[in-house]
C-alpha cells in the first residue's frame, strides 16, 4: 500500500483524529499541570493543532493572496497557542517562550511579538513552598539559618526566585530558590520538546527549524545546580 504524503487527505484525516484523541486526553488531565505525561500530552495537542493549521494553509496556491493571508493567520493562531502552553506549564516552557521571543531574525513576527509576554515577571510560589525547599536543601529550620528572611521575593524568573535574607552575623545575602518540582520536570519537558521538534521536522522538512531546541538547551543551561550545603558562619549561602 502506498504511504500517504504529509499533505494528502488521508494524512490530514489521521492527523485530525490524532489531534482529537490528544485533546480528549488533555481534557481528562486538564487539572494536571505538573506530571510529565500530562505536560507531554498537552504539548503534543498544541503541536498537532499548530501543524494542521499550517498544512491547511499550505494547500493554497503559493504566493496567492489567499495563501499569504492564511499563513499570516496560522502564525497568529500558532503563537497564541504556544503562549497559552508556556503559561500553563511555566518553568522550562516559559523559558522557551522567552528564548523564542528573542529570535526576531529567525521566526515570524507574530511569534516573537506574542511570546514576548513570557518576559513578564513570573508568578512567585508561596512562602510555605520556599520554606520547605530551603529547609530540605540545607537540613535545618529557616529560623536557624537566617536572622531575617523576606517573605516576598525581590525577583521571580522561570525556574527560580530570589529572596533577601540576613545572616546571624548581620550580613545581607540573596537566596536563590529553585521552584519545587522544576528539577523533576526539566528532563521530561526537554524530552517533549525534542519529540515535537522531530515531528515538526518530519512533517515540514523544508522549514529548517530543527536546530532551535538544541540551541535552546545550550542557552538555557537547564541542568539544576547541585544541592547547597549548610553554610559555615563565614560563608554566604549557596544557590539552591
Amino acid at each position: 500500500a502506498e504511504v500517504p504524503a504529509f499533505g494528502g487527505r488521508s494524512f490530514m484525516r489521521r492527523l485530525a483524529f490524532a489531534s482529537t484523541a490528544a485533546a480528549g486526553g488533555v481534557a481528562w488531565l486538564s487539572q494536571d499541570y505538573q506530571s510529565g505525561p500530562a505536560r507531554t500530552a498537552r504539548s503534543l495537542c498544541c503541536g498537532v493543532a499548530i501543524g494542521i493549521d499550517y498544512k491547511v494553509a499550505g494547500r493554497l496556491p503559493h504566493g496567492s493572496d489567499e495563501h499569504v493571508a492564511a499563513m499570516r493567520e496560522a502564525h497568529e493562531r500558532g503563537a497564541q497557542r504556544l503562549l497559552a502552553l508556556c503559561r500553563a506549564h511555566g518553568g522550562l516552557y516559559n523559558k522557551l517562550g522567552q528564548y523564542l521571543a528573542s529570535m526576531t531574525s529567525a521566526l515570524p513576527p507574530q511569534y516573537t511579538s506574542t511570546l514576548s509576554a513570557c518576559q513578564d515577571r513570573a508568578a512567585p510560589v508561596a512562602l510555605v513552598e520556599v520554606r520547605e525547599t530551603v529547609e530540605t536543601q540545607l537540613g535545618a529550620p529557616l529560623a536557624s539559618l537566617f536572622a531575617e528572611f523576606d517573605d516576598a521575593p525581590v525577583a521571580a524568573a522561570s525556574l527560580a526566585q530570589v529572596h533577601r535574607a540576613v545572616l546571624s552575623d548581620g550580613r545581607s545575602v540573596a537566596v536563590k530558590v529553585q521552584y519545587p518540582r522544576v528539577a523533576g520536570q526539566v528532563a521530561s519537558d526537554l524530552g517533549s520538546m525534542r519529540l515535537l521538534s522531530a515531528l515538526a521536522e518530519a512533517a515540514f522538512p523544508g522549514a529548517g527549524y530543527g536546530w532551535i531546541i538544541g540551541e535552546f538547551e545550550a542557552a538555557a543551561e537547564t541542568p539544576p545546580p547541585p544541592p547547597a550545603q549548610p553554610p559555615p558562619h563565614t560563608r554566604v549561602p549557596g544557590t539552591f
